[in-house]
């Protein structure tokens, strides 16, 4: 019997719960403090996960063939890859399109159903130097539109993809007004969400009502859970002169716990206001133990920057049926 979907509780039946590389502390396609890739894989099956979604591209195998071996060999599917994209620079068009055709190619190979779009951030993701405007002008916004209906069309038409815009810290789409403007300004045929839960805390959202809001635009899943505590806090790195969210000091946050899942069909998994109401008073958890964990974002992140045993210390780790 499958692990990846609960058939015991039909409230459940519909969420397949998957896997991706970045619980393993897996950012980027090559990094040294990232473990050999077929370990990951390994481990991965070892834990029980039957549905992989590849990460970044070159992580994993790029030849389908290949990717495909790694499959059957563990006995997993793949249901989705992801991208790095530039949407709203002109120049940047033409490379985002061969990178996302590239990933297109691979994964439509090996059957899979979604390509998970991950915006560029507005600071470096290893030394958080700023890096392009955090507020987009309207130029640049009509770009942004215009390249994700285009890009979506594109996945969608030429090899069956269907392409979600992944929420992110430090993004053009992070905040709910922001993800609000993305909903009405693109074509929901082409263009959909994958509702991260904890960048959408990060961003100062919450996931439940984003679900609640707009059921038929998510149709994707990273599941984290994130102390909205810690968004609160203001750490030891600040940004240029930006004028802060009422919420939190945004260019002060800490970059979102990258320890996700990802499911392919839709959200939520919990529905009642007193699930919420308890998971958010909850005792926090212990750190994890090192023998326990794989891969943390501690290796990945720049401990200087950001207090990630605190985050880890009262992030609370999630439990699936």
């Amino acid at each position: 019997m499958s692990k990846a979907v609960n058939t015991n509780d039909p409230k459940y039946s519909k969420l397949t719960i998957g896997v991706c590389p970045d619980q393993w502390g897996v950012w980027f396609p090559e990094d040294p403090k990232q473990m050999d890739p077929r370990q990951a894989w390994e481990e991965m099956a070892e834990a029980g996960f039957e549905v992989i979604e590849t990460g970044p591209f070159g992580y994993f195998p790029t030849d389908p063939k290949e990717l495909q071996k790694w499959c059957d060999e563990f006995g997993m599917r793949v249901v989705a890859g992801t991208g790095w994209g530039i949407l709203h620079k002109q120049e940047a068009w033409e490379t985002t399109l061969k990178t996302f055709r590239a990933i297109a190619e691979t994964h439509a190979a090996v059957g899979a159903e979604y390509i998970v779009h991950l915006p560029p951030l507005y600071r470096d993701d290893k030394t958080w130097e700023w890096t392009d405007d955090r507020v987009l002008s309207d130029d640049a916004w009509k770009l942004y539109v215009e390249h994700a209906n285009a890009l979506g069309q594109m996945l969608l038409d030429e090899y069956g993809l269907k392409m979600v815009l992944h929420p992110h810290g430090d993004s053009h789409i992070e905040t709910p007004e922001e993800i609000a403007r993305i909903f009405d300004a693109t074509d929901p045929t082409y263009v959909n969400l994958c509702l991260d839960s904890g960048h959408v805390v990060y961003g100062g959202g919450d996931p439940v009502e984003l679900c609640r809001k707009y059921p038929e635009r998510i149709t994707y899943v990273h599941i984290k859970a994130f102390d909205e505590g810690i968004t609160r806090r203001p750490t030891r790195r600040t940004g240029p002169s930006v004028r802060p969210s009422p919420r939190a000091p945004r260019s002060a946050r800490p970059p979102a716990c990258p320890r996700c899942t990802s499911s392919s069909t839709p959200w939520p998994p919990w529905t009642s206001r007193s699930t919420r109401s308890a998971s958010r008073t909850a005792t926090p958890a212990s750190p994890p133990s090192p023998s326990r964990t794989p891969s943390t974002c501690a290796r990945t992140w720049p401990s200087a920057a950001w207090d990630w045993p605190e985050a880890f210390r009262r992030v609370q780790q999630p439990t699936y049926h």
